[in-house]
Parts: C-alpha cells; sequence; structure tokens
C-alpha cells in the first residue's frame, strides 16, 4: 500500500520535538508517529522511501511507495 508522510513539530513547554506522522490516503487513516530521533536510517529510490527505526524497542523498517 502507498501512504503519506508528514513532518511535523510538536512544542512541549521545555523542548520542541521534531516528529514523522504516516498516513495511509485512502481511506484517510493515521498509521503511525515517530521522533526524529528514533529514526535509525533513511533512505529512497524513484519509487519509494525507507524508515529504519525502533518502536517500542523492536527494530522495524518501513517502505512506502511514492509517486515521484
Amino acid at each position: 500500500f502507498s501512504s503519506s508522510v508528514v513532518l511535523a513539530k510538536t512544542f512541549k513547554t521545555d523542548c520542541v520535538k521534531l516528529q514523522v506522522h504516516f498516513f495511509r490516503p485512502v481511506p484517510k487513516e493515521y498509521l503511525h508517529s515517530a521522533e526524529l530521533r528514533d529514526i535509525m536510517q533513511f533512505g529512497s529510490s524513484n519509487t519509494a522511501v525507507f524508515f529504519k527505526m525502533r518502536v517500542a524497542g523492536v527494530l522495524h523498517i518501513f517502505q512506502f511507495e511514492t509517486k515521484q
């Protein structure tokens, strides 16, 4: 499946967190958020982007198809 990736800033009283939010476009559905510090590796190709990150202490690799 394809998904949308949104980069956002979350403001807290003591710090600013940079997060990536993942959404499924149709139907529009929130999938997951991750802080940029949790992303261990990032890559891209002509057809996809890849994220390697820890979620709840477990290493995962996410691949999202892109239109460009």
